[in-house]
């Protein structure tokens, strides 16, 4: 059987001051210009604090299917509650034009220890550090309520230790236990190179990592370009267009109707 193609929602927090949506714009654009628009009939992205909100991003796209792409490091409340709550809006504004198919927050893509492992070497190779050598600090958000961003940066930490064999990882977090600032005690005076594990940019990755870092002394490692900047993340975006991808297990899609019972 033939299905119309879908089209594209990615979705992101945002930010208050509008600055938070220059990662999914730039995702959404190089989605765009793939031959084909990436096996999308249209894209747009769309947030949660800032405009537009998928509400009007949809009101871009034709009528028919949207694949709805979180570009969230986790399954978390964001993920869980907030998404949810802001599709059903989308929905009800859109009349009944749209279908959502809604895929797993992209940082849980199984291809992500790739992609970041790829960064992290090749900033080792420039700097000539050995990989045995270094200790790789994987920053995360984390929350004092929910265990899902710290469960999600330890698990990608795991992975890169089983991948690489590097002196150490570890997970350090801006909102929790082992924060960000407390990096000497981790690398001990040794190499080292700090990973975000960020998925939509904004202030977090351009003031407050730098910022703890630096309070941790002199000497801070290097600070990696985001997850959501790597240019690897299209073709997991891409690789979403056709519809078996929208049944499988590994991407949890699930219906509109049942998202906002996930918590």
């Amino acid at each position: 059987m033939d299905y119309p193609r879908p089209s594209l929602l990615l979705f992101a927090h945002g930010t208050s001051d509008g600055r938070g949506g220059a990662v999914a714009d730039a995702l959404a654009a190089a989605v765009r210009a793939r031959p084909g628009g990436g096996g999308f009939a249209a894209v747009a992205a769309g947030f949660h604090l800032q405009s537009p909100t998928p509400a009007d991003a949809l009101a871009t796209l034709p009528p028919g299917p949207v694949v709805v792409v979180p570009l969230l490091a986790s399954d978390g409340g964001v993920m869980r509650i907030t998404l949810p709550r802001r599709l059903s809006e989308a929905a009800a504004a859109s009349a009944g034009c749209h279908q959502f198919h809604l895929t797993g927050p992209l940082g849980l893509d199984p291809a992500v220890p790739r992609l970041a492992g790829g960064v992290i070497l090749d900033d080792l190779a420039h700097a000539g550090i050995a990989v045995s050598a270094a200790t790789v600090l994987v920053l995360g958000h984390g929350s004092s309520r929910r265990p899902d961003s710290r469960n999600a940066t330890r698990a990608l930490a795991g992975a890169l230790q089983d991948r690489h064999s590097f002196r150490r990882t570890e997970a350090l977090f801006l909102e929790e236990e082992p924060f960000i600032r407390s990096w000497p005690a981790v690398t001990g005076g040794g190499p080292a190179v700090a990973f975000p594990f960020f998925l939509s940019g904004g202030n977090h990755e351009e003031r407050d990592l730098p910022r703890e870092l630096a309070a941790g002394g002199n000497g801070a490692p290097p600070l990696l370009p985001a997850l959501g900047r790597h240019p690897g993340l299209v073709d997991l975006v891409c690789a979403r267009a056709a519809r078996k991808e929208w049944e499988t297990a590994d991407n949890a899609t699930i219906s509109l109707e049942t998202a906002p019972r996930l918590d």
